[in-house]
């Protein structure tokens, strides 16, 4: 009896063991959980009452999330989320200290992300500015330090490709894919320079800004100058914001260009609105021969 107790006794305990050791099944579980850690966002924290576990192992947010997760879609579009709600946030700019009272920001910087390239194709100060709004569709504009706004320009030419581009259906499918060194324009100007302006960034091309055909100083104007709208992959857009500059950085690094840029713009409006208030007191002056 002592000896079928002890047997008893020595079997559960060995039993006991093999529970508590992890077999290789809950070891695989295990090890998928934790590869789960901070690399997937939470799907209660988007929602009201927010997540109500203290300890929980899933990303609050975009800047909590690690390894390879970032470039997710899910991650991609929880990025979009807080950057439309950061800029909800920051409706109102401070002006100058002349002036105290605060402005309301614009569209650009209520909707948009201001993202630049700079010194595109290895040409110094030729920017590029990338506008992503909230529903990933980017504008490609120049930046104010680019030299063509101390230049007179003559055209705008557009590829045949770019041309001949069509998007078919609600989600604009069909659309030629560009590469960040296609070719989007040939800007030609008075003094005979010609600048190229590649696309630096992936997307399919929705459409190109035809009135710059026409009235190619339209390139000038931010609110009417874009080149091409693009849609890039979501799965693309945090390399994207990674790889160019923000606004903040950019307009540390062209301060100096931009001011003089717009300088000499408005120096040049003004000349132009001089000669032409000269010319209308000419002719008023001039008399006519008939009524003499």
């Amino acid at each position: 009896m002592p000896l079928a107790r002890k047997t008893a006794t020595n079997m559960h305990a060995m039993i006991g063991r093999k529970s508590m050791e992890e077999t290789p099944c809950k070891k695989r579980r295990t090890k998928r959980a934790n590869a789960k850690h901070k690399t997937a966002l939470c799907k209660r924290y988007d929602r009201p009452e927010g997540c109500p576990y203290p300890d929980c192992r899933y990303a609050h947010g975009s800047e909590e999330l690690q390894g390879e997760a970032i470039t997710s879609v899910a991650a991609q579009r929880q990025l979009i989320r807080d950057q439309v709600e950061q800029r909800q946030k920051e409706q109102y700019i401070s002006p100058s200290i002349k002036n105290q009272n605060t402005l309301p920001a614009t569209m650009v910087e209520r909707y948009y992300t201001q993202l630049f390239a700079l010194n595109v194709m290895g040409n110094e100060s030729h920017d590029i500015s990338i506008q992503m709004h909230s529903n990933r569709l980017c504008m490609t504009t120049l930046a104010p330090s680019h030299p063509v706004f101390q230049e007179t320009i003559l055209s705008v030419d557009f590829g045949e490709k770019l041309k001949e581009n069509k998007v078919n259906g609600k989600k604009k499918k069909g659309g030629l894919f560009l590469i960040p060194t296609t070719i989007l324009c040939r800007i030609r100007c008075h003094s005979g320079r010609v600048y190229e302006i590649p696309s630096c960034i992936r997307g399919a091309l929705l459409e190109i800004n035809e009135r710059l055909v026409d009235q190619p100083e339209l390139l000038k104007h931010p609110a009417e100058g874009y080149l091409v709208v693009v849609q890039p992959k979501v799965a693309e857009i945090y390399g994207i914001q990674q790889n160019l500059v923000p606004m903040g950085d950019y307009e540390l690094l062209r301060s100096n260009l931009v001011s003089s840029n717009d300088s000499k713009v408005a120096a040049g409006e003004e000349s132009e609105c001089r000669l032409h208030d000269l010319s209308v007191a000419r002719e008023i002056e001039t008399p006519n021969p008939l009524e003499v």
